[in-house]
């Protein structure tokens, strides 16, 4: 591979390689416990909490 298609943001220290990233997916099951992990975080943005409420009664 060529070196200058592979480098490691600064920012975050997620890996990037031919300006693509790799996607965690422990994280994306909540469950990385690396202290600094090489793949991307995906932000997950929950409901607001009365919709969450809503659901979880309905669920049950």
């Amino acid at each position: 591979m060529n070196s200058d298609s592979r480098r490691t943001s600064g920012r975050d220290g997620v890996e990037v390689v031919d300006h693509r990233v790799a996607v965690c997916r422990d994280a994306a099951k909540g469950q990385c416990s690396r202290s600094t992990c090489k793949y991307y975080h995906i932000p997950i943005a929950l409901p607001p909490a009365p919709v969450m409420a809503a659901l979880a009664s309905y669920l049950q």
